[in-house]
């Protein structure tokens, strides 16, 4: 391991466990709409994952894995703003992100 990469290392697999206890069972399919309204350009993260990013007036919908999401999307000035989300099997939970 290359000796600088061990706290970037360790400071992912603190942020993998800080959900980890939240976390849904099973392994079925639901979906999270998140629609932006805030003008600006956004990155989602879908459950730690970069997802893309997400130009005002647009909404997406994205899959999920277990029965906790945890959804967090930051713009261009830092400012970050999450939720954590219940989805069903096949439901799709609609977050909006407003001004």
């Amino acid at each position: 391991m290359i000796p600088t990469s061990e706290a970037l290392v360790q400071r992912l697999k603190d942020a993998q466990m800080l959900f980890a206890d939240q976390r849904g069972e099973g392994e079925f399919l639901g979906f999270v709409r998140i629609e932006n309204k805030c003008d600006r350009v956004l990155d989602i993260y879908i459950d730690g994952n970069f997802m893309g990013f997400q130009y005002d007036g647009e909404d997406f919908v994205y899959s999920t894995g277990n029965g906790t999401t945890h959804a967090r999307v930051t713009d261009a000035f830092g400012n970050t703003v999450s939720e954590v989300l219940y989805v069903k099997p096949d439901e799709t939970v609609t977050w909006s992100i407003n001004p």
